[in-house]
């Protein structure tokens, strides 16, 4: 690690500031670099300072705490802004990370400190394991996106442990407890504490070293990156999957553009070149045969007819045909339109299929090839 240029008085508090974030820490005497800490940072509420630190770190506890403290700094005597100051958050705990060893990040606050805390949860999920909260709710004043778009933005479902306290009029009890139902519903893991007391009263700091601070050392949440991944047993057998059954590739589809230029001279036409679209697309294939639609797409602002073409069949031999008349079933084959598929009105088209039983002994699985279009 490295050191950590700032200033510890004699009981290991300790201040730092960069250009992107302040910050007031504690380290415990029971820190080892050898060994993962976890992380607390705080929010002060509004009107408050980063002298929280005391308040988060008092003398009866000091001796056995067993995480790293650091109070946010930068809304001195003034509210959040969770929408812009997530970004001191985030720069505070990359900072404390070059200092110090640390294992977990949990994210705690008191009223509009908590407020930023929910808002980087939510949408840093992956930067946390949980947070630790006074006074406060998950989305009433937590930034300007609406609840639905914060859980949307959740990676993973950190951990909760909310204090809140029954006469607070500020974040009402009843308001908190639908929020806190939001959160359960969507699978996350609270603990939802309830005490007497106002928003801010004498009890407001004791009741948050009381049975908060303890849940900061003692909790079972992780960090996104070390939940384990279970690997399914390789004996399950996953519904609608089984080995390929076919030794043989679908054809390949195929297209091309006849054009046809048109002199002077006649009434029924402007005079211009005019294309004619064809194109296959494999309807079906199997091991020993495959289907095709072949499309005739008129691309211009007359209507037009089509004659016949002249298919190769490499090999293969017609089995089925639909919307045309075919003569032959191997070889070279003419294929002719029926009354329904002759005209190809402008700008539309018309479709016509075959099957084909497949060459036994077929080097390749192309389609058959076209080689001459009458239209």
């Amino acid at each position: 690690m490295a050191f950590l240029p700032a200033t510890y008085d004699g009981n290991g508090f300790f201040n730092h500031s960069t250009s992107d974030c302040s910050y007031v820490g504690y380290k415990p005497n029971t820190y080892n670099e050898n060994d993962p800490m976890t992380l607390l940072v705080w929010g002060h509420g509004c009107g408050g300072s980063q002298t929280d630190i005391w308040n988060l770190c008092p003398s009866s506890t000091r001796g056995t705490q067993k995480h790293i403290t650091v109070s946010m700094g930068g809304r001195e005597g003034q509210c959040w802004d969770p929408d812009v100051d997530y970004k001191k958050v985030l720069a505070a705990i990359d900072n404390v990370k070059k200092y110090f060893n640390i294992g977990k990040v949990i994210l705690g606050g008191y009223s509009s400190g908590g407020d930023l805390s929910y808002y980087t949860a939510f949408f840093h999920s992956d930067k946390i394991a949980g947070v630790v909260i006074n006074n406060s709710s998950p989305f009433l004043d937590s930034g300007s996106a609406s609840p639905s778009a914060k859980l949307a933005a959740s990676k993973y479902k950190f951990g909760v442990y909310q204090m809140s306290h029954t006469g607070d009029n500020t974040y009402r009890i009843d308001n908190v407890k639908k929020e806190i139902q939001i959160l359960k519903d969507n699978g996350y893991s609270v603990q939802f504490v309830e005490l007497p007391g106002a928003h801010y009263d004498a009890k407001t700091n004791s009741d948050f070293a009381q049975f908060a601070l303890p849940v900061v050392d003692n909790n079972t949440w992780t960090m996104p990156n070390t939940i384990p991944v279970v690997v399914p047993p390789v004996s399950n057998v996953l519904k609608n999957f089984a080995k390929a059954s076919l030794t043989v590739k679908a054809p390949g589809d195929q297209g091309f553009t006849s054009t046809k230029v048109v002199k002077d001279g006649y009434s029924n036409v402007k005079a211009g070149t005019y294309s004619l679209r064809v194109y296959t697309r494999t309807s079906w294939s199997g091991q020993n045969g495959f289907c095709i639609n072949m499309t005739f797409e008129n691309i211009n602002e007359y209507d037009l007819t089509w004659e016949e073409l002249s298919l190769d069949l490499r090999n293969h031999s017609i089995s089925n045909f639909g919307n045309c008349t075919v003569v032959g079933t191997t070889g070279v084959v003419i294929v002719k339109p029926i009354d329904g598929t002759k005209t190809i009105p402008a700008n539309n088209r018309v479709s016509i299929n075959m099957c084909f039983n497949r060459a036994k002994d077929a080097t390749n699985y192309y389609q058959v090839l076209v080689k001459s279009l009458t239209w």
